[in-house]
């Protein structure tokens, strides 16, 4: 069985249409994130980043976010990278966001949309 971490990047200034969100809302919604990383996973670190982009506007949007470091092992049914993809996805939609970054264990990265 293999196990290896996958981090997932994902801000938590703005959502997806560019409105803010709050200290307290932001609170939630992490702690519901790592709640479903530990039913999930049986675990997760996270560390604070701060990320920027264009928007499609043309804006230059720079925001805190967060890490959420995983380690995943395959099951009978599914790889860890699909399930990296798939919590990925929850991820995404529970933070409001267009994507997040899902980074494998060799380095590659790829956007994952909700």
């Amino acid at each position: 069985m293999w196990t290896r971490e996958y981090r997932i990047q994902f801000g938590v200034g703005e959502d997806r249409d560019g409105q803010p969100i709050g200290t307290d809302e932001r609170r939630d919604m992490v702690a519901a994130i790592c709640g479903r990383a530990a039913s999930t996973f049986g675990g997760w670190t996270l560390y604070d980043h701060k990320g920027g982009w264009i928007d499609d506007k043309g804006r230059a949007v720079i925001e805190p976010g967060h890490t959420l470091s995983l380690v995943i092992s395959n099951t009978r049914d599914n790889t860890a990278e699909d399930r990296a993809k798939a919590f990925a996805g929850v991820v995404c939609r529970a933070a409001r966001q267009q994507c997040v970054m899902l980074i494998w264990p060799s380095g590659t990265a790829r956007i994952i949309n909700a």
